[in-house]
C-alpha cells in the first residue's frame, strides 16, 4: 500500500492519515499535531479525512485511468483522465474555502495536514486548472514552497520548486 512507513518495528504502517498522526505523536516538539481540545482534534481529523477520502482519490483516475475502464485504447484512457478534472476541481474548491480565511489547512499553524495537501496540490500542475487558479491555494503553496524543511525534503526527493 502507498503510502507506507517502516519506523524500525516489525509492522509496516499504512494509510496516510494514520501515518501522519503517528509522526505528529512521535515528534510532539515539532508542533505539527492538532491544537488543544476536542474541537482541535476534530478539525484535524476532518481535514485529514477530506485529504485522504476526497482529494487523493479524485486524482486516481488521472494517474491510473486503466483501473476505471475495460478499454485500453488511448481515447478511452484520455476520456477517463478528463473526467478527473471536474472531481479534482470540486476538491480544490473545498480546499480553497478552507484556506480562504486561514493560512493553513487546519487554522493558524502549520500541521501534518499541510505537506499532504501541498503534495497533492502540486499534482494539479498536470491539469488544465492548476493551483494558480485558486487565490487562497496559490498563497498557501507560496508559503509552503518557502518552508525550509519542505525545501530540504523536496531536494532529497529530487523535486524542484514552483513552476513559474
Amino acid at each position: 500500500m502507498v503510502p507506507a512507513l517502516q519506523d524500525g518495528g516489525s509492522q509496516t504502517m499504512a494509510q496516510a492519515d494514520a501515518i501522519l498522526k503517528y509522526i505528529s505523536a512521535s515528534y510532539p516538539q515539532a508542533g505539527l499535531g492538532a491544537g488543544e481540545g476536542l474541537m482541535a482534534e476534530f478539525e484535524m481529523d476532518e481535514a485529514l479525512a477530506f485529504l485522504t477520502g476526497d482529494v487523493h482519490p479524485a486524482f486516481w483516475p488521472f494517474f491510473a485511468p486503466q483501473r476505471y475502464t475495460i478499454k485500453d485504447d488511448e481515447g478511452s484512457l484520455c476520456t477517463v483522465r478528463e473526467a478527473t478534472f471536474e472531481r479534482v476541481g470540486r476538491a480544490m474548491l473545498h480546499l480553497e474555502r478552507l484556506l480562504a480565511d486561514e493560512p493553513y489547512v487546519v487554522g493558524q499553524k502549520n500541521s501534518i495536514a499541510d505537506p499532504y495537501a501541498f503534495a497533492m496540490t502540486r499534482w494539479t500542475e498536470s491539469l488544465p486548472k492548476t493551483r494558480k487558479d485558486y487565490p487562497a491555494i496559490k498563497m498557501f503553496m507560496e508559503r509552503m514552497y518557502a518552508d525550509t524543511g519542505l525545501a530540504k525534503v523536496m531536494g532529497v526527493q529530487g523535486l524542484t520548486g514552483p513552476a513559474t
